[in-house]
């Protein structure tokens, strides 16, 4: 069976969360999320908050096109926010989602990347843009960058958890749509990535590699509970 829903790649260790067997429930705030922008250029990012009232906390969900992006942030957050772009030649946009107007929390939906035969303007559009909020954006907090199990780490993922770490951004990768392969294949696809990630020594990458099946519901309360860590941080004292 599919018990096993998260690995620290650091460690060896695999966690099991055998447990929650109820249905999972999400508590970021369903039916409260809202567009607050599609950025298409930095200067229309919303403002990362105000210096005395500290800045507002943001996650970002990124991956290739059909790794089931998408999916998994509406079913996260039990809202259908975010859509598939089924045209690569589409308007490349960040779209800004967020819920607490006075104190605001954002979660951010990138463009994909790797489209095959995408025109090379699209690619220059992509990286310049998400070059720009990657190295600019003060107030982001975690990268999630999503990988679908059944094709495992390819070229541009590489390349792309590559230049997170040249710029820094702390970040992790959850495995998709791991109903469709055995447990079998999913260890395999692990045990690869893992090989990536300490052959490249990715310090910046957290130490779990998430694997979840946001179709059925598989696997999403680990990933749940550090969403909702980061987006609602612990009050700190004094």
């Amino acid at each position: 069976g599919m018990a096993a829903c998260a690995w620290t790649w650091k460690k060896k260790i695999e966690v099991f969360d055998e447990s929650r067997k109820e249905p999972y429930k999400s508590s970021l705030g369903g039916g409260h999320w809202k567009l607050k922008v599609g950025a298409a250029a930095a200067k229309q990012f919303p403002s990362p908050g105000f210096r005395s009232k500290g800045l507002a906390p943001e996650i970002a969900f990124v991956g290739r096109s059909n790794a089931g992006k998408s999916t998994l942030i509406n079913a996260l957050v039990s809202q259908n926010i975010a859509h598939t772009s089924k045209t690569p030649g589409r308007t490349q946009q960040l779209n800004f989602f967020y819920r607490d107007e006075d104190n605001p929390r954002y979660i951010v939906d990138l463009p994909g990347y790797g489209f095959a035969n995408a025109p090379r303007k699209v690619v220059e559009d992509w990286n310049r843009l998400i070059g720009e909020y990657v190295r600019e954006r003060e107030n982001l907090l975690h990268l999630f960058t999503i990988v679908d199990a059944r094709r495992g780490l390819m070229a541009p993922d590489k390349e792309f958890l590559g230049f997170l770490e040249e710029f820094s951004v702390p970040h992790s990768l959850v495995l998709t749509k791991v109903d469709r392969i055995s447990a079998e294949e999913l260890h395999a696809c692990v045990e690869d990535t893992t090989t990536h990630l300490r052959e490249t020594r990715a310090k910046l990458c957290g130490p779990v590699i998430y694997a979840v099946s946001a179709r059925l519901g598989f696997g999403l309360e680990a990933l749940h509970d550090v969403v909702r860590t980061l987006l609602h941080p612990p009050k700190q004292a004094g």
